[in-house]
């Protein structure tokens, strides 16, 4: 797309900490139930995805979800250690959490 600004990825130091050490992916989807969720490990099922370098990880969306303008990725402690992706879309999913990381 033309004159279009680049998607933005933020994530919160500890969230990359928690990322690198996970392997230095995170994914997030939607599941067929419309569930969300985000991951440092990928879906077990054959979903398409864009993936995207962010800073100090490689970010994975998948291909379905119309491109936001940004990504906030942030670690959690509770209810176990896991990441969430927030983004600035109104429509897809949940407004706008997606799941927890294993």
């Amino acid at each position: 797309m033309l004159g279009a600004e680049p998607m933005k990825i933020e994530a919160t130091d500890r969230a990359k900490e928690f990322i690198v050490e996970h392997g230095g992916n995170v994914y997030v989807w939607s599941d067929e139930t419309g569930f969300d969720h985000a991951s440092t490990e990928p879906p077990d099922g054959a979903i398409e995805f864009v993936t995207i370098e962010a800073d100090g990880f490689t970010f994975h969306q998948d291909a379905g979800i119309v491109q936001p303008d940004w990504w906030s990725i942030e670690f959690h402690h509770l209810p176990r250690e896991h990441v969430t992706a927030t983004w600035d879309g109104g429509t897809f999913g949940p407004p706008g959490v997606l799941g927890y990381a294993p």
